[in-house]
């Protein structure tokens, strides 16, 4: 979630929606030229924590992945690009993934997404998006 000073983004943190638990992701650099992305500094032993919360080990029993949001730091080769390029590969695991608008296509080509059901949350009800990941979890069960 974004994580606000009063009506500034401080920055961003990372939460497991397993357990709940929240961990520093992204705040402001002191200096613009110390940013790894936009004015924000990365928590290296947060992405750490992140790549094992999404390691084979760690998603063997789970149906769904949600990772928010994938963009321009997996097109450079950063973020969470080793993870995802693993995830994509896991047969019957429901993948959600946040992308911008500007990075939509570019994912989508990067990642070999081209067959992704794409929800525009800015027209879309969020019920949409439950509803169809609760249905293809049931699907795959049933298959």
């Amino acid at each position: 979630p974004r994580i606000m000073d009063g009506d500034k983004t401080k920055g961003y943190d990372i939460v497991d929606a397993y357990t709940g638990e929240s961990r520093e992701f992204l705040r402001g650099a002191p200096e613009p030229e110390k940013a790894d992305i936009g004015r924000y500094r990365i928590k290296k032993e947060t992405l750490i924590k992140g790549h094992e919360l999404l390691s084979p080990e760690q998603i063997s029993d789970k149906k769904v992945v949600i990772i928010d949001e994938v963009g321009r730091l997996e097109l450079e080769g950063n973020g969470w690009r080793n993870s995802l390029e693993y995830l994509i590969k896991v047969p019957g695991i429901i993948l959600v993934l946040s992308v911008r608008k500007d990075f939509l296509e570019p994912v989508k080509e990067e990642f070999g997404l081209a067959n992704a059901e794409i929800f525009d949350v800015s027209k879309s009800k969020s019920q949409d998006l439950s509803d169809t990941i609760i249905n293809k979890i049931n699907f795959n069960h049933n298959t």
